[in-house]
This record gives C-alpha cells, structure tokens and sequence, in this order.
C-alpha cells in the first residue's frame, strides 16, 4: 500500500493544481497483476486518471482511493473518494462518459456510486479468464516457502 499527500514534492506531475487543498491517495494492488493486452492497460490508466482529476477537481475529499483487484474472473479498479458526492440530477460529463465507454467497448462493466456527502466511487471491472479475453492472461503468484 502506498500513500501520499497530493501537493506536496515527489506527486506525479500535473496530479494537482490547488496546492491549498492537499488530499492523501492510498494505493492498494496486489503484488502481481495478470499480463493485460495494450488496449486494457491503456483504458485502466485513462479511467484512473480521469477518477483522479475528478477527486482534484470537483470533490473537495481529504482521502482518495485507487483499488486494484482480481474479483469475479476480471480486474477490478475501484477510485474512490470521502468529498463532497456527485449533487443530486447530476448528468455524467465528459470524463465520466469516457471512462464508462472505454470499460464497455473493452466487455467490462462500469459503474458509478455516489451517496451526498459521503463521497463518490467509479468501478471498472475488465474480464478476464485462464485463456484471456482480448489477450489477457493470468499466472497465479508461486507461493511463498
């Protein structure tokens, strides 16, 4: 797990641009990951980096979360955030419209969950099996002695 504070020396360029408001990122991912095709890892990255604007830009959180996880035969990832929620009636922009078609065009699912003030969750969920759809592949960690 890895943490840091959005703002501060040593955070990925361009993560934020209101120095004023720092929030704390924790990053949970397995140790190892399946193989993924090009298109996948080009479509996790897109919908992290979206989820990440929108915690920077609009949610005014002090706590952000980027979960990665094998679930259910596919590769979750899960951006989360304790801000301020999506407000009621509220129609998906750009992003969030980017970030569903990417998930869909690629078989997965996506979804987004926002309760008031409690804070917004987008999940994007990638199938996968032993063979690969779309080229992914799985090999299970060796066991540790």
């Amino acid at each position: 797990m890895n943490s840091f504070e959005s703002g501060q020396p040593g955070e990925p360029s361009g993560l934020s641009d209101d120095k004023s408001q720092p929030f704390a990122l924790c990053l949970e991912a397995p140790e190892q990951l399946p193989t993924l095709p090009a298109a996948v890892e080009v479509a996790i990255y897109r919908i992290v980096d979206e989820g990440l604007a929108n915690i920077v830009h609009h949610a005014k959180a002090k706590n952000g979360l980027v979960r990665i996880s094998v679930v259910d035969q596919g590769l979750l990832i899960e951006v989360s955030d304790d801000g301020i929620g999506l407000p009621e009636g509220y129609r998906h922009g750009v992003g969030l419209h980017s970030m569903r078609e990417r998930t869909v065009e690629l078989g997965g699912r996506w979804s987004i969950q926002s309760k008031g003030s409690q804070g917004t969750r987008v999940c994007a969920w990638f199938p996968l099996t032993n063979e690969g759809p779309r080229g992914a592949t799985w090999t299970k960690p060796a066991s540790s002695s």
